[in-house]
């Protein structure tokens, strides 16, 4: 294909929020919503999932970065993360990047499905 695609709008349906939480620096708190908006700077980050939804759910994290700062996830016990290919992402982590991380956390065996997708920058003709 030779064109873009563009995006206007998507549409979710039976999401447990509309309202993101932003600039959440320690903890996801999953009943506050499923989207989540995390900004990273240069200092590392080990992100602990709490209070997971009622039922299973679609989760989404956008990490905005404005720095070279990693993020590591965590979860207490009994719940578990089970990441694709059994490999935990390892995040751009350069300057004006956005990753998404995406789970799909599992009611029935308390565990979270995740999995990224990298290295979204603004489109700049120019370059």
């Amino acid at each position: 294909p030779t064109d873009n695609l563009t995006i206007d709008s998507l549409i979710i349906e039976e999401s447990l929020g509309f309202t993101p939480q932003e600039n959440i620096i320690l903890s996801i708190d999953w009943s506050q919503g499923n989207i989540v908006i995390l900004d990273v700077d240069n200092n590392n980050r080990v992100i602990t999932l709490t209070t997971p939804p009622n039922e299973s759910a679609n989760l989404i994290v956008q990490v905005n970065h404005s720095g070279i700062g990693s993020v590591e996830w965590d979860v207490d016990s009994p719940y578990s993360i089970s990441w694709l290919y059994d490999y935990e992402p390892e995040l751009t982590a350069s300057d004006d990047s956005v990753d998404f991380v995406i789970f799909y956390y599992s009611h029935e065996t308390k565990t979270y499905y995740g999995g990224a997708l990298y290295d979204f920058q603004e489109y700049n003709p120019d370059s």
